[in-house]
Formats: C-alpha cells, structure tokens, sequence
C-alpha cells in the first residue's frame, strides 16, 4: 500500500497525456464532441454513463453554486424512462469534476456530462460532493491523478463510482454508492474495481492498464492510503440482490 496522488486531463484517448483507463468496448463509442459517454442498452431498461479526466496540482477549486444553465427538461426526458419514480426529486449532478477551474460551463453543464442523482448524495455534505472536493485536494498533494467516473441505472436501480490511479506510484482506490445511500463518512465507500464492474456486469476498465491488471480486486485501507493490489479479494458492500 502507499500513500497516494492526483493530476487531470480529459476522457478518452483523444488527449494524449490521458492514460487509457477505459475498456475497449467503451472506447469505440468515443467522440471527438462528447466529453463522456452515454450508452442505452436496447432492449432493456439500462442505461449506462463514463467520463475520463485527470486532475493536477495547477487545477484550482471554486465555489460557485451550481447554475441551471442546462435545458432542464431535455435532462428529464433522458433518463425518466431509467429512474426509480419512487424518487420524487433528483438533482443534474456531473460526471465531470465541476468544482475546479479546469474545464468551463460548456463541459460541466452539457447534458453528456450530467446524470440523475438524489441531493442527499450530490449537494454540499454530501458524499459525491465530498468526492469532488477530495479529487482536487488529492491532487494539490501528489501532483496528478487520472478518474473514471460512471453512474449506471438498471430496472430503477441508479449506482455511482469514482475509481482513482496514481500512475507514478502504481495505486488506485475506488468507491461505490447507490441512491439509497446517505452515510457521510467516505471510508464507507471505498470498494474495488471488481465489485463495480461485477455490480454493472460490465467491463469498464481496460485490465492491460498495469495499475488495473494489479489491483482489480483489492480495497484501499482508507481514503489516504491506496491499494497496489493484494492477495485477499476485497468484500462487496453493494450486490445485485441489494
């Protein structure tokens, strides 16, 4: 284990200085004009969203209120066919940090970068907030660090998840939550890349990635001490009979 990072650049393999996290499968649907990417599944009530950016010690934090900019309804129609109903109010939450000065009002409010999410976990306190928040201070520390954030709905069903890697010191931790979750305390999330993509049923990261190929199955012992991978496969919280 070791004691871990940050720096960022943007989704996909259109940036160079990106390092490919994402599987391949996920990569073929990469645009030139999307900032992330967003697949319906025919057939089923599923629908799943990805981003790729990297953060670094030069990309500040601000704290603007969060502007609806965005045509709100359009938003709605996206996903209300995907959503628990039983939800009566949900926030336009990003899959892209929108609390750093790094990308502007046309990445962080176009509606490829914006997903349902109940406010308990997307506004100030809560636990996607703080995931933010912690992004970037991970990033003033250690210098760079590469995100795949996602969000997937299946039958109502809406999960999140953050997965981290610090290229420099070969560690990543990643979290978990779904929109029933309301514990503050970030420790409660940390999962491993296996319990997601088993949750998903999905590949979403490229195992040729060498931090991946290491670590996929193992948990970071805390949000400041990551994982390098290890011999015990790390216990979902999260399952599909959840």
């Amino acid at each position: 284990m070791l004691r871990t990072f940050v720096s960022v650049a943007l989704l996909s393999f259109q940036l160079n200085a990106a390092p490919l996290l994402l599987s391949g499968d996920l990569n073929k649907d990469l645009s030139l004009t999307n900032l992330a990417i967003n697949k319906k599944f025919e057939g089923t009530n599923e629908y799943l969203s990805v981003a790729q950016y990297q953060l670094s010690y030069a990309d500040g934090y601000h704290s603007k209120p969060f502007r609806d900019v965005f045509d709100r309804n359009r938003f709605i129609k996206k996903f209300e066919e995907y959503i628990n109903p039983k939800v009566k109010k949900w926030d336009a939450a990003g899959l892209i940090n929108d609390v750093t000065t790094k990308y502007d009002e046309v990445v962080v409010y176009g509606l490829d970068n914006l997903i349902p999410m109940p406010p308990l976990l997307n506004r100030q306190g809560g636990i996607w907030y703080q995931l933010k928040r912690y992004e970037l201070e991970m990033a003033q520390i250690l210098g760079r660090v590469s995100v795949v954030s996602g969000y997937h709905v299946n039958d109502g069903d809406s999960v999140y998840f953050k997965i981290l890697v610090n290229e420099e010191n070969a560690t990543t931790i990643s979290y978990l939550m779904s929109e029933r979750d309301s514990n503050s305390n970030l420790s409660y999330y940390i999962t491993s890349i296996s319990c997601i993509e088993s949750l998903i049923e999905r590949d979403v990261f490229a195992k040729e990635h060498p931090v991946i190929s290491t670590a996929n199955n193992s948990a970071a012992q805390s949000p400041f001490i990551w994982t390098s991978g290890g011999k015990e496969p790390h216990k979902c919280r999260l399952s599909e009979s959840e």
